[in-house]
């Protein structure tokens, strides 16, 4: 037993519990174990919430084992340096007016064509789910289900409206979700179309409903549509507001829509955590010398940082100087199981994720294509650094740019630490607004072009509970999207599964033709193959044997 009460054990049972097919001892290092980015975040979120300490990702890096780990919190207990327990409000006044949060002004300011603020919401950034439904579908518990998430997250009862030149927002005491029920073209009788024909057929229809715009002002945040095909068979979609809901929000609402579905008390379920708390622990955070510092940092590490990228384009970037936003379109992409199994073998080699091994590669197929000497990626956050955090349903998620400077002298090895180094340091930082960052920097955008960073990678390493409802079988179904905004020039979202890595590439169709986006791909996954094969040579000699 150490003098604190912290004993390694305490600390093995923590590893334990999130690297459940790897034995652990007090040497096992985390991410050799298989442990991922969001792992660790959780894994640093618990160890706050249990010991009141602070770990930063970069010092987690360096102390990766049990044994290690708790040495730095037996020698972080003595100061119990964090700030970050949420306020327990009591909620009395319902007109109480709240800021924004870093994420929800961000938004706003993205939609206004980052001067000022959006007001109103216009469908674009709406987050749709759409399951087919096969067995019996209860509506009655549908909709009491839907009710009760309502009343447990006041984020999905969040009002915005301006005042005094800037977004505010009250939290309604109740707010009712009524299903909307929808009719599909489902053809003649005579015809016989199975419900998945008719689903395929009515892509369309289920696509407009998702982008129809939800009100701020009157706090509409979710909306559910119902689609009858037969009484054994229905299409369920769920549509969110961006401003309240975000991809750690989605493990929340299935595993709770889920639960409350069978049981309308919701007994199982851990009482929930309020967005207006966290908004009270933000405003002050804000005033923090803490916060300063942050914004500090980053306008260091962004100091020579260039934030357009010159791959080649098939239209010029000044195209269309009358067009609001550039238009978006995706290009489909899968990693072989062969070569994501090597993937894998490679990152457990050198001691990181896959992710840094993936977003390595994208650093080296925009030097290639365009010679940039610096090169900044945005990359996702899940913003949630206490393990209370993690149980709240709203709008926290951030994105950071992680910006690298060519050194032709550098190994794979040393990127590879390079990276990680820089994605761990992003990490303690992420809680400053882009807004901050912008003006600290002196930077400014317009409608079509994001002042940080022109090129975003996301990775979802993460598999979420499914949806259940009772004896239906629901299975989430991908419906495609004719028209999306371009939030930046390329999107790369990736996605882990058991077999292989899979995932979209979003490109500005104001810039690019589908074929320029293909051969991209292509040179992506030539140096990802080489790379994994690379031993440990310099990324220059590795680049020259890439035909373009």
């Amino acid at each position: 037993m150490s003098a604190s009460g912290v004993e390694v054990t305490d600390i093995i049972t923590l590893f334990e519990s999130l690297l459940t097919e790897t034995p652990i001892s007090n040497t096992s290092e985390f991410f050799l174990s298989g442990g991922t980015s969001l792992m660790a975040a959780f894994l640093l979120a618990e160890t706050m919430s249990k010991y009141n300490v602070e770990i930063t990702f970069t010092e987690f890096i360096s102390n990766q084992t049990p044994a290690q780990l708790h040495a730095v919190i037996n020698e972080k207990l003595s100061s119990r340096n964090t700030n970050r327990a949420l306020p327990s409000g009591t909620h009395d006044d319902p007109d109480q007016e709240y800021d924004l949060s870093i994420a929800q002004e961000s938004l706003s300011w993205f939609l206004s064509g980052f001067d000022g603020f959006a007001e109103e919401d216009n469908g674009i950034f709406n987050i749709s789910h759409v399951w087919s439904i096969k067995g019996p579908l209860d509506l009655t518990s549908l909709n009491r289900s839907l009710n009760g998430l309502t009343s447990r997250h006041d984020a999905l009862r969040a009002a915005l409206f301006p005042k005094a030149g800037k977004l505010k927002q009250i939290f309604h005491a109740e707010k009712t979700i009524d299903i909307i029920h929808r009719q599909l073209d489902i053809g003649s009788p005579a015809e016989g179309a199975t419900p998945e024909v008719i689903i395929s057929r009515n892509t369309a229809a289920i696509a407009a409903d998702s982008k129809q715009p939800l009100s701020w002002r009157k706090g509409e945040m979710l909306r559910c549509f119902v689609y009858k095909i037969t009484e054994e068979f229905h299409v369920l979609q769920l549509v969110f507001s961006h401003m309240a809901y975000d991809f750690v929000s989605k493990e929340i609402v299935f595993k709770e829509i889920s639960a409350l579905y069978k049981d309308p008390a919701g007994s199982s379920l851990p009482p929930p955590v309020q967005y207006r708390d966290y908004l009270t622990w933000l405003a002050a955070y804000r005033q923090s010398s803490d916060y300063r510092q942050q914004i500090s940092y980053w306008k260091e590490e962004l100091a020579n940082a260039v934030p357009s990228i010159t791959i080649p384009s098939d239209r010029p970037r000044e195209y269309q100087q009358d067009c609001d936003y550039y238009r978006q379109a995706g290009c489909s992409y899968q990693i072989s199981p062969m070569l994501t199994t090597r993937l894998r073998t490679f990152s457990k080699q050198f001691g990181v994720t896959p992710f840094i091994v993936l977003q390595s590669v994208l650093f080296l197929t925009i030097r290639k294509l365009s010679g940039e000497q610096h090169v900044t990626v945005g990359t996702l956050l899940a913003n949630r650094r206490t393990a209370e955090l993690h149980n709240l349903c709203g709008f926290l998620a951030t994105q950071v740019p992680v910006h690298w400077e060519w050194n032709a002298e550098l190994t794979v090895k040393g990127l590879l630490e390079h990276l990680q180094g820089k994605l761990a340091r992003a990490y303690d930082n992420q809680d400053a607004s882009v807004i901050d960052v912008v003006g600290a920097l002196g930077l400014q955008g317009n409608k079509r072009f994001h002042p940080l960073y022109q090129a975003v990678m996301i990775f979802y390493d993460t598999v979420f509970a499914p949806l259940e409802l009772g004896e239906a079988q629901a299975q989430e179904l991908f419906i495609p999207q004719d028209f999306m905004l371009a939030v930046n020039e390329l999107m790369f979202m990736l996605t882990d599964t058991p077999e292989t890595i899979v995932g979209i590439l979003l490109f500005a169709t104001d810039l690019y033709d589908p074929g320029t986006i293909e051969n991209l791909l292509s040179v992506y996954t030539n140096i990802l193959q080489s790379f994994v094969e690379s031993g440990d040579q310099t990324i220059d000699s590795l680049l020259k044997k890439i035909n373009p």
